[in-house]
């Protein structure tokens, strides 16, 4: 039988053990550590002066006499004058105090709940479409709150000319009209047919702004 709890690795009591007290209260500092962990950096590297209970995230390369050499996220705490090293849980989640940023253990490093690779709104995100939004209806309005400028502005960045930035119009998921910047730095309003071949309605020269129509005749 394992002397310590399978995820948190809490102390157990033994029976006829002496000393209780030592072994309950090594849980109770591991816990006081753990939960609602609030940690004050994951990107200081050297080891600090610390107060009791002080709490940080390791970097890579972290750098002292008791950080040093320990595995980037190890989470280190600093309880009655000493630095306890503590392997996080897959699941484990932390406030970082010094970027105001929540943040969990995936498994293999820290992630920030802000920021997280997919998003669904009532719909399922995959690898291609990691928004996914199914609603009657998507409003996107100035901030009001911060207060913000009272603009708005939804911005479509490209990496180059010969890339992609537009938005397509689908019916029964078979895309109908396309309008943005389609292989070009020009602007462009597409149709397409029953067959699915697009073709240009309407193309505006960023150069000049004369407008054409190719397939008008």
């Amino acid at each position: 039988m394992s002397l310590t709890s399978a995820r948190l690795s809490l102390s157990y009591l033994a029976e006829a053990q002496a000393q209780k007290h030592v072994t309950v209260n090594e849980s109770f500092r591991r816990l006081d550590a753990l939960v609602h962990l609030s940690v004050k950096s994951v990107s200081i590297v050297a080891e600090p002066a610390a107060s009791d209970g002080d709490a940080y995230i390791l970097p890579a390369g972290a750098t002292g006499t008791d950080w040093g050499g320990q595995p980037e996220g190890t989470l280190m705490v600093f309880q009655e004058g000493a630095w306890i090293a503590i392997a996080p849980a897959s699941g484990m989640s932390a406030y970082t105090e010094d970027d105001g940023i929540l943040r969990y253990f995936d498994g293999t490093g820290w992630k920030p709940v802000s920021e997280p690779s997919k998003l669904g709104v009532n719909a399922s995100p995959d690898a291609t479409n990691r928004l996914a939004v199914k609603s009657d209806a998507v409003l996107v309005s100035h901030d009001d709150v911060t207060p913000g400028s009272g603009d708005v502005r939804f911005v479509l960045n490209k990496s180059g000319s010969g890339n992609t930035a537009t938005l397509v119009f689908q019916s029964g998921w078979a895309g109908k009209a396309e309008f943005g910047l389609a292989g070009t730095d020009d602007f462009s309003i597409k149709v397409a047919d029953d067959g699915g071949t697009f073709r240009d309605a309407i193309v505006i020269d960023r150069q000049t702004g004369a407008v054409s129509f190719p397939n008008t005749p």
